[in-house]
């Protein structure tokens, strides 16, 4: 768009050079007119009046005024004109080169937004790189909780000893423990190089959590990282966890039944979101949980 105005403005300013150099020539030509009508008409008195012509003179004489004096109302009229399509040209030059620092002032604009957004992100780009140097320490953390929890499931499954049938039967059959949108799901990215294990569903604060499958608490308490933690051992070493609460409703030892109220929604651990992490396990591997909930 720019290109094609400046290429206007240019044809528009040659225009108008061309009807200058128009102009003066039609002003230098009704000079000459103007003169030799004068003259004319002055030499015409003399002789009239002094030499007294003859009227076949006299009348070629008029005949001659008169084609001088069109002539010089026609160069009159196209000089008028050509004023005319000069200003015309003018008036749209100037309009022209409006738009053209219009259109360059907002370009000039978007450039200097579009470099603000570069600097910032570069910015950005450095400050992530810069907390993904010091997030060591937190990757480090992140591992250590999960050592935690492995230690504390292979305790307590050691202590249940539960002669249940597991989860076999029941892949793609099991209770949401809760409803609402996945903001983490199993496998996704979590931290650098770690993965999340098990999924973070959003709800809202105090939303009741359910079993997802018949079995026996295992654990119940607060462990660093995943805040209140509740485990249910559903046999042949199966489990389901369920993280981030504000409340916990049942103990160790407790049997629940698939739907029963085991916990109340939060975000314990230092998480930012409410919410609720749940995880299946089996032989103490994790497993994507989505595949064995009700679709």
């Amino acid at each position: 768009m720019l290109r094609a105005l400046t290429n206007e403005i240019a044809t528009l300013n040659e225009a108008s050079q061309h009807l200058k150099q128009l102009k003066l020539g039609q002003i230098e030509l009704l000079k000459e007119l103007l003169n030799s009508q004068y003259h004319q008409g002055k030499n015409n008195q003399i002789n009239t009046f002094l030499n007294g012509k003859d009227s076949y003179n006299l009348d070629r004489m008029v005949v001659y005024a008169e084609h001088l004096s069109k002539a010089r109302t026609d160069a009159t009229n196209i000089l008028v004109t050509t004023n005319t399509t000069l200003q015309l040209k003018r008036h749209i030059l100037d309009q022209q080169k409006q738009k053209q620092t219009v259109l360059l002032n907002t370009l000039k604009t978007n450039i200097t937004t579009l470099e603000k957004r570069q600097n910032a992100q570069h910015k950005m780009i450095n400050a992530v790189q810069r907390k993904i140097r010091s997030n060591k320490n937190y990757l480090s953390e992140l591992r250590s909780n999960a050592d935690r929890l492995k230690v504390e499931l292979d305790k307590a499954a050691e202590q249940a000893n539960i002669k249940m049938n597991g989860l076999g039967e029941y892949k793609g059959k099991l209770h949401w423990p809760v409803k609402g949108k996945v903001l983490h799901s199993f496998g996704s990215a979590q931290t650098g190089e770690l993965h999340w294990n098990g999924m973070v569903v959003a709800a809202e604060k105090g939303t009741t959590v359910n079993a997802t499958h018949d079995g026996i608490v295992v654990l119940s308490n607060w462990l660093r990282g995943y805040g209140l933690m509740l485990v249910i051992d559903h046999g042949k070493g199966d489990m389901s966890f369920y993280g981030y609460n504000q409340a916990l409703l049942k103990n160790i030892g407790e049997t629940v039944k698939a739907g029963d109220p085991i916990a109340l929604i939060g975000n314990s651990g230092g998480q930012t979101n409410m919410g609720l992490y749940f995880e299946i396990r089996r032989q103490g591997n994790a497993t994507n949980p989505s595949l064995w909930l009700v679709q």
